[in-house]
């Protein structure tokens, strides 16, 4: 499922969107919409609308790297609205479109009629709370950022046609792979930063850090600092799923142990509490009686590379 001729470019665009978004930001509290971000994420939407029209994969590749690579998807926007809010809306609408110009629109909720019917149980809940809150007089653009995450679970009828194409499993494993990378460079840089006095709480890079990148920075003495970002929810899943793939493979694979090292180093730097209870508890659901020893040595290996890294890190960090 890895594809290796992507990998760089895949990290490269992890990287540069962040770089980009820190010169030429978007609208945040401190700041207007630069102009440069709305042209590039114009262009985006557009060749993204252009392939979908033409029915070419690609327009859903980059669909699904704007969401793998992008984070929590506030490094670009056209004007106010997030790039990928926009996506969002333009890629499901030409998928409906070519539906029911096809004459498949009904059989697409047919086929998938359990989840259409939670959907719309989903939806006129959210619809009628959205309704309550204007009534109530709060702010629209408030209720809209509240209403919003819940339309990308139409990304499931799409997504359940793609997931049937090799190519698409293979491109959204390698980008995956990119941004455990390109991730750990980042809190690394943003440690180091920090740590050494080249960044400080409630300079520009903290508030770019808060408000772009959408993440949390919290000083704990010393040197040593907290860093949260949103993406870091599918931390421990995602390190559950290479801990599995080590504990059932017959020869230990060096690519699944290698990127389960950097996923411990950003949970050493993350430290959120119920996420290492959240992967203690997933490590315990592997457990087999016919292969216990594979298992703790799993275990235990997990215990000693987070421990080296972490102890490691914070030695460096707080200079000893």
């Amino acid at each position: 499922m890895f594809s290796k001729k992507y990998t760089s470019i895949f990290l490269g665009i992890y990287l540069i969107l962040r770089i980009f978004s820190y010169f030429f930001g978007p609208e945040t509290p401190l700041q207007t919409q630069n102009i440069v971000n709305t042209i590039i994420s114009s262009l985006i939407l557009a060749a993204t609308a252009f392939l979908l029209i033409n029915k070419n994969p690609w327009g859903w590749y980059i669909v699904a790297l704007e969401i793998i690579l992008g984070g929590a998807g506030g490094f670009l926007s056209v004007g106010p609205i997030a790039l990928r809010a926009c996506l969002l809306f333009v890629s499901m609408f030409i998928f409906d479109i070519q539906k029911i110009l096809a004459g498949e629109y009904i059989k697409k909720l047919r086929d998938n009629l359990p989840f259409t019917f939670i959907l719309t149980a989903l939806y006129l809940v959210v619809g009628m709370a959205a309704i309550r809150g204007y009534y109530l007089g709060h702010n629209l653009g408030a209720i809209f950022s509240d209403t919003l995450p819940y339309l990308f679970f139409l990304y499931f009828y799409p997504l359940r046609e793609l997931l049937k194409k090799e190519e698409f499993k293979n491109i959204c494993f390698t980008a995956l792979c990119s941004a455990i990378v390109g991730n750990t460079i980042f809190i690394a840089f943003t440690l180091f930063g920090f740590s050494s006095g080249i960044f400080a709480l409630q300079d520009n890079y903290y508030h770019w850090f808060r408000d772009v990148a959408l993440g949390k920075i919290t000083d704990l003495g010393i040197g040593y600092f907290r860093l949260v970002l949103n993406e870091h929810l599918l931390l421990v899943p995602i390190l559950l799923y290479f801990l599995y793939k080590i504990f059932r493979e017959r020869i230990l694979s060096s690519f699944y142990i290698l990127y389960s090292v950097f996923l411990l180093f950003i949970l050493s730097v993350n430290l959120t509490r119920i996420f290492m209870l959240a992967l203690g508890v997933g490590i315990l659901l592997f457990f087999s009686r016919n292969r216990w020893k594979r298992w703790f040595g799993c275990v235990a290996g997990v215990a000693v590379i987070f421990t080296i890294v972490f102890t490691g890190t914070h030695l460096i960090a707080t200079r000893g």
